[in-house]
């Protein structure tokens, strides 16, 4: 019964968050890895997030990204 929560057990375990924006996921990443990324620096965000993210679903609803883990 695709109503039945118990259908989808993983799908909590491998959300690995939502964001606005590439941008806004890749900086969130790193600040979380301890890592600032400086003003100065020009950074591609589209391809680091493909980067990023590569092993992962992306689904975009409403304007935000959600990423979930595919392992």
């Amino acid at each position: 019964n695709v109503s039945d929560p118990e259908c989808f057990p993983s799908i909590a375990d491998n959300f690995q968050g939502i964001a606005e924006s590439p941008q806004d996921y890749v900086v969130e990443y790193a600040e979380n890895c301890g890592v600032d990324i400086p003003s100065w620096l020009i950074v591609n965000w589209r391809d680091s997030f493909d980067e990023l993210t590569q092993d992962f679903t992306k689904i975009n609803h409403e304007g935000d990204i959600y990423v979930f883990s595919n392992n």
